[in-house]
Parts: C-alpha cells; structure tokens; sequence
C-alpha cells in the first residue's frame, strides 16, 4: 500500500523552506523527513517543528550543522541518538533522530498511519520536493479525514497515545476509525503510566482546539477521559432536576459544547462587541503552550465534580449544598496530580468554586458593592467565569429553565461583562475628594453612602467631567441632595 511518489513542497515561509534545505544540504539523501511535518505540508500547512531520521551519526552530524548555521544544540537522548537544534531567531526546531531499524519498521512503531509518512528530500528544477514514502497507507487516510492506528501494539507502546489521539481529532478536524476507537478503550488504563506532565499538555491541547467536543465526547466514551480525570467518573450516576435534563456527567461535557458555541458567535447570546474583547482577553497564555481557552474549557468540564460527594435528597427534592466548594477542592488535587503550575492550579480551583456566582447575580439586582466584590473574587478571571457561568445555563434544559430564565441570566451577563471591559479600559483613579472629606464635607456619618459618593466622584473623573479638587466639590453638592433623598427613601 502506499508506494514512493514524488510531491512538490510549497511553503509561504521563507525560514521554514531554507531549514529544510539545509538539512537537507547537510544530511544528504540517506536523511528522511518524518511524523507531523509530513502530514502538515501534505495538508497545505507550513511545520515549524522539523523531524528527521537518519541511519547514524547524529550527534556528528548535529554538532557540524549547528555550528555551521549557529543554531543552539541540545542532546535530548543518547541511545538511541536524539538531538535538536534550534533557530531561535526564526523559532524553528529540528529533531534529528537514530533510525532503529528500516524506515519502514521505524514508521510502523509511530502512532497512526496519518504520521506514519516520510520524505525523502530532493531538489528537483521547480525547487524542493519530497519522495513520499507511505507504507501503510497514511495519505489516503489523510484524505478521507480519518484517524487510524498503525497497530495496536504500537498504539499501547507509548501510554500517551491513547490521549493523543483524540488531541489529534480535535486538532486536524478527523474522526478516529471505530476499530482504533475500540483499540483505544482496551488499552484507556495505560495513560495511567504516562508522565503528569505530558498527560496535562495533551488534555489542554485538546480543549484549546476549536471545536474539540466530538474529540472530548469520543475521549469520554473510550473511557481514557476518567482515567485522566477520574473525579468525573462518578457523575455518571448523578441524576438532577429543576433546572438540569442531563446527568451530572453528560451535562459537564454539554457544557464544553455549549461554551464552544457561545465563543463561535452562533448564537448571538453575547453582544459581537463584547465577544470580540473576551476572545482577546482569552487569548493570554495559561500553561502548556495553551491560552485561557484551554483554561475557560476544562473549567467547565469540571465545574460541578462536587456534586457526587455532595448529593442529598428529602421531601423537597435533591441538594447539592457547597458542591461549589467541595468542587473547587477535588479540582485543586486533580491539578496537583496533573502537575499543573501553582497558578494554574489556583486560577481552575478558583473558576470551580465561584462557578455559581454569575447566576446568582442574575436571579437578583446586585448592589453595586455585590459586582465590585465579585469582581475582587475572580480578578483576572472575570472573563472565563461569565462565560462558563452562561454556558452551565445554556447547557441546562430542565422544567425549570425556561426560556425567561436564561435571557435574564443572559442579559446579566453582558452587563457585567461590559463593565468589566468598562473598568479595564479606565481603570481606577484616586478620587479628589476622600471619604474622611466627603463626610466632613456633608456631615456624615461612616456608611454606604459615602461609598456611592466616592464612586459617583470617581466615576466622573474617569469620564473627564472632573479634574480639580473645585471641579469635584461642585459635581458632588449637585448630586448630594438627590443621594440623600434616595437614602432617606430606601
């Protein structure tokens, strides 16, 4: 299957094409591009990450061409040889690795078939090309979109793969072949023996791709995902009422869906101008290379693991009291065990435990001290936390969730979200007048209503209509007599 064909290889970026040439130059023919990069160019996309494989030599090799082109090099194994060699100024790497046997049985031991390919670099009279070499299949099943394990012995022989496979659905949009679905299944229990490390960089590859749902679900189904996270597991189990229709396990990955589709802009929940500077926002760096995205998703599918050790029941129905909290501390190990950063560890602990804090909002008028406090609560994470508080909603569709309740949990959460974006784009000023001076001033007593005062003042200032200690005098004894009418009457 497969055969050799001759493949020409365009590329818009000039670094990529030249360190491919010279590794080329430098190799020679007995040199094969392999794995990810060929599956790349082959899909129309540029590699930035350059594997190569080689019958012997590597270190030599590596050492001469690093020090001919002053890339930086670093011996990552010795037996069997591995180096790579890093274009800093073009953010390239090139992994030069021993060939352990043919290339065919050095191709057959790599996960499935799509990264189951080689080039054979050549330059032909339009420029470079690859003589693909595909054993077993891997362009065809690049074509048809499909996913397929090159053995099931090569699949279980690296735990991570089980997990790296559906990261790989996700990633390229495929769907992964039912006979290596139900490889998957039998061997779910090795990811258990795979580094934390390399675990946790797979799962929030996962969710940092665009749409991973049809990934994430297959993921759950193979069981690999409760071996990964198995403080899921037990919400299986969980049946609710009132506002949920779904298990507590099937609504965590409804939720995923629903924060999915909420960030698309098909539904037109949130306002485009808002979305616009919440996907900005959720653009910042969180951890494995991944952004907030990967963060805002796997909050979500965690947000209620509280709810099986928290689960009561009597004559008024079922409980879930302090899952939030119960939650926030399952989700704070599970990151522990996953080896996550001390902050990314606090930032998912943090997103579980006030997951309920925008409903609640919603379900009331907050006071202006309610929003400022809520804000103190999540800091940065305002943003993620109203967007997986409004995907939990989305994704609940019980008797009691009508369609009022959820525009009204809707429109609470575009006005947050726009002050929010308000205060970042002004943020606070000191006020020209103190507490201890408005109170002198109006002869107070300590209270809310020096407070309202104080932001009222500071809100002017904010929008340019104050800026002299005059100017503020004269702004608050124009507003005092409506506030102290509102304080008498409230």
């Amino acid at each position: 299957m497969g055969g050799m064909a001759l493949v020409p290889i365009r590329l818009d970026d000039a670094s990529v094409a030249a360190a491919m040439a010279r590794v080329r130059e430098a190799l020679g023919e007995s040199a094969f591009l392999v794995g990810g990069a060929v599956r790349d160019l082959l899909l129309g996309r540029t590699p930035r990450d350059l594997d190569f494989a080689l019958p012997g030599q590597v270190v030599e090799t590596a050492t001469a061409l690093a020090t001919r082109e002053r890339w930086k090099m670093i011996v990552l194994d010795e037996q069997p040889a591995e180096v790579r060699l890093v274009w800093r100024k073009k953010r390239i790497t090139v992994d030069l690795v021993q060939l352990q046997g043919s290339l065919e049985e050095d191709l057959a031991r790599r996960d499935c078939t799509v990264n189951a390919m080689a080039f054979r670099l050549v330059q032909d009279a339009e420029g470079l090309a690859g003589e693909l070499h595909d054993p077993l299949g891997g362009r065809a099943d690049l074509a048809a979109g499909r996913l397929r394990m090159t053995s099931e012995e090569a699949l279980s022989a690296d735990p991570v793969r089980v997990l790296r496979i559906f990261r790989l659905a996700a990633q390229l949009g495929f769907a992964v072949e039912p006979a290596t679905s139900q490889a998957i299944a039998r061997h779910a229990a090795v990811i258990r023996q795979a580094a934390a490390e390399r675990v946790h960089t797979e799962l929030l590859l996962l969710l940092e791709s665009t749409p991973c749902y049809e990934a994430l679900r297959g993921c759950a189904e193979s069981g690999v995902l409760c071996e990964v996270l198995p403080e899921l597991e037990p919400l299986r189990g969980v049946e609710q009422d009132g506002y949920h229709h779904l298990s507590g396990f099937e609504h965590s990955l409804e939720t995923v869906r629903a924060l999915e589709s909420l960030l698309s802009g098909r539904e037109g929940l949130i306002r485009d101008d808002l979305l616009r500077e919440a996907k900005e926002i959720l653009a910042r760096p969180f951890l494995a290379g991944c952004t907030d995205v990967a963060l805002a998703k796997l909050a979500a599918l965690l947000h209620d693991i509280g709810k099986a050790p928290t689960r009561t029941r009597d004559e008024r129905g079922v409980h879930f009291y302090r899952h939030n909290v119960v939650g926030a501390e399952m989700a704070e190990a599970a990151a522990e065990r996953l080896r996550f950063s001390r902050e990314a560890t606090r930032q998912l602990a943090l997103l579980v435990r006030e997951h309920l804090r925008p409903g609640y909002l919603a379900d009331s008028e907050p006071s202006e001290r309610a929003v400022n406090r809520f804000f103190r609560r999540l800091g940065e994470e305002v943003v993620v936390a109203l967007l997986v508080g409004l995907a939990d909603r989305m994704a609940a569709r019980g008797p009691a969730a009508s369609e009022e309740w959820l525009q009204r949990q809707t429109e609470s959460v575009n006005w947050l979200l726009a002050e929010y974006l308000r205060r970042l784009r002004c943020p606070p000023v000191k006020p020209l007048l103190s507490g201890h001076e408005i109170m002198r001033r109006y002869r107070l007593q300590p209270g809310p209503l020096v407070g309202k005062a104080v932001e009222i003042l500071r809100r002017g200032q904010q929008e340019g209509a104050v800026s002299t200690r005059a100017e503020a005098e004269v702004w608050l004894d124009e507003r005092m007599a409506r506030l102290l009418g509102e304080e008498r009457g409230g």
